[in-house]
């Protein structure tokens, strides 16, 4: 059907002159904070008039991988950062708006490779995907001739810097936070605070038996955010909309990640803890096997475990429905990944009710679950309202349309 806008030789061109400028600033650590102990990093943007936009800010983690004697790497060492390494130094990030946590991430480096693998196609490591160090390992093992991936980031780690080792990575606040990815406009008048937890560096190495044993030397850890200075229209309308101290809705997908050790059994019953007042939608499971805190291990690589089925029970609903009968050694395992990121999804669940029952089988002929550890990353509806008037912020809930609905107001 033809466009009646084509047929308008007259109609006058948009020009979006909203913004008049857009610029990042950078934010570092508090004063005397060592970025490589194990203690939290926290980075402070202080209350402001600026208008600030989360969902296109990212933090800059600098640094060196050398030998634990403090020795250089040699090009021909099989030895490099992990795929996705940078979010392995960390524990955990939360994003807090004037002491209100919006969204903390636990398990950062399986939660972010875990919702990575769905989110991105094979062509984000070929682009922008290895400026956050995501290039995805071919093999399990560290290999320089069939290890496709491990290759490539050794190449870009050990043998193209001059110092060898050095590195310098660039990690979008919406790869790991869901407030980030789905929120998109600006914030105005709040406290911003990213707290990094920082932990030991053996996830985030990856190397061959023979190698010298790592360690990361970080340099730098920054946050760079971007502001926003309206045009002077633009700024009437949003001042007309603090002054009148108007509720900004907020919504998005918040994810949170939990690890158990299964019971040596070829059953497992994990119950999950779900927050009252959000709702989940999706869930996604992985499982590892001697994979933790062990440098000659990929942490980013999950391990099949011989899984038969695997189903989540909400209020004695069961989902799926039908069992997937799984068997990834013989290859029957496309069930389960059809459509991607949809195998468990809670997104039509009506009853405000949660009893969460996430029920796990394998098969007992050929494996016990020993020295395994699994992950879950479950995704929820998040709804926040704002208000900002004054400088003293608090936080509350609201009945909203039957619904908890939590929020900031000043």
């Amino acid at each position: 059907m033809a466009d009646y806008k084509s047929l308008d030789l007259t109609e006058d061109p948009f020009i979006d002159d909203s913004i008049f400028r857009y610029q990042f600033g950078e934010y570092t650590p508090q004063n005397g904070t060592n970025i490589n102990d194990t203690v939290p990093i926290k980075i402070n943007i202080e209350m402001t008039d600026s208008f600030f936009k989360p969902s296109k800010a990212y933090i800059q983690v600098e640094g060196r991988l050398q030998a634990a004697s403090g020795a250089s790497y040699a090009d021909t060492d099989v030895v490099t950062l992990t795929h996705n390494g940078i979010m392995h130094l960390f524990d955990r990030m939360a994003y807090d708006l004037s002491g209100q946590n919006i969204e903390t991430v636990n398990n950062l480096g399986q939660a972010t490779t875990m919702l990575g693998m769905l989110k991105y196609s094979n062509d984000f490591q070929l682009a922008e995907g290895l400026n956050q160090l995501w290039y995805k390992d071919t093999v399990t093992d560290a290999n320089l001739t069939t290890n496709v991936g491990f290759t490539v980031r050794q190449a870009y780690i050990i043998k193209k810097p001059t110092t060898k080792g050095t590195f310098s990575f660039c990690i979008p606040l919406n790869h790991i936070f869901g407030f980030c990815e789905d929120y998109t406009k600006v914030i105005y008048g709040f406290k911003h605070t990213l707290t990094l937890q920082r932990k030991n560096d053996n996830d985030a190495i990856f190397r061959s038996a023979a190698a010298a044993i790592g360690k990361v030397n970080l340099t730098k850890v920054s946050l760079w955010m971007p502001y926003v200075t309206p045009s002077d229209k633009g700024r009437l309308t949003l001042n007309t909309i603090i002054s009148n101290k108007e509720a900004i809705p907020v919504a998005f997908y918040s994810r949170s990640c939990e690890t158990t050790t299964p019971q040596q059994t070829s059953k497992m019953t994990w119950k999950l803890g779900v927050k009252s007042d959000e709702k989940p939608r999706y869930i996604i499971f992985g499982f590892q096997t001697n994979r933790d805190n062990d440098q000659t291990q990929n942490a980013s690589i999950f391990d099949h475990c011989n899984l038969t089925n695997i189903q989540v029970v909400i209020n004695k609903i069961r989902y799926p429905e039908a069992d997937y009968e799984l068997s990834f050694p013989n290859q029957q395992k496309k069930k389960a990944g059809r459509p991607r990121i949809n195998p468990i999804n809670e997104k039509k669940e009506r009853d405000p009710k949660y009893d969460w029952l996430a029920k796990i089988r394998t098969n007992p002929t050929t494996i016990k679950l020993t020295n395994i550890e699994t992950g879950e990353v479950k995704i929820y509806n998040s709804l926040y309202d704002y208000i900002r008037k004054e400088k003293h912020c608090k936080s509350y809930a609201e009945k909203y349309n039957g619904k908890v609905k939590n929020g900031l107001i000043s």
